[in-house]
């Protein structure tokens, strides 16, 4: 009965887990340059599918340049998924890791025909996100696109 109390104690509040079903979260990133970004997500027990628009401006004279992509993806919910099959507790965080697709632009302060030529590019960009339920969800994004490290919170 002691364990039964202490158990339930520890569980986190159903309104501060990780929240599934459709969700909007906005974020600024770095390295390299600055960059926004903003992810619709489609939250589902085990996975995600994901759309991202992403902006970085890298500011060099000689180098600099701005990029934009929008890619579609999905992603595997790590502890959702383990929660799923029985094997872990309701969490108040989660850890996301997959993969997105899209288009890329890029355009350079000091380009020249040859840059102008090759402006398109396809976004390929695997990442591992950490979502976190405190007052909000907030979450942090190692990802393979400029800018290569996000973080943020759900709108």
């Amino acid at each position: 009965m002691l364990f039964t109390a202490v158990s339930t104690a520890a569980q986190p509040a159903p309104d501060e887990l990780v929240p599934g079903g459709d969700n909007v979260l906005i974020g600024a990133g770095v390295l390299p340059g600055l960059g926004l970004q903003a992810v619709y997500i489609a939250a589902g027990r085990m996975y995600t599918r994901e759309a991202l628009l992403l902006g970085n401006v890298i500011p060099q004279r000689v180098d600099g340049s701005l990029h934009a992509a929008a890619a579609i993806g999905a992603a595997v919910r790590i502890v959702g998924s383990l929660e799923t099959l029985g094997l872990a507790r309701p969490r108040a965080y989660d850890i996301h890791v997959g993969i997105r697709l899209g288009p890329g632009l890029r355009f350079g302060f000091e380009e020249d025909r040859s840059d102008r030529n090759q402006r398109f590019s396809l976004l390929f960009e695997p990442f591992v996100r950490y979502t976190r339920h405190w007052r909000r969800l907030v979450y942090v994004e190692v990802g393979g696109a400029r800018p290569t490290i996000r973080a943020g919170v759900k709108l």
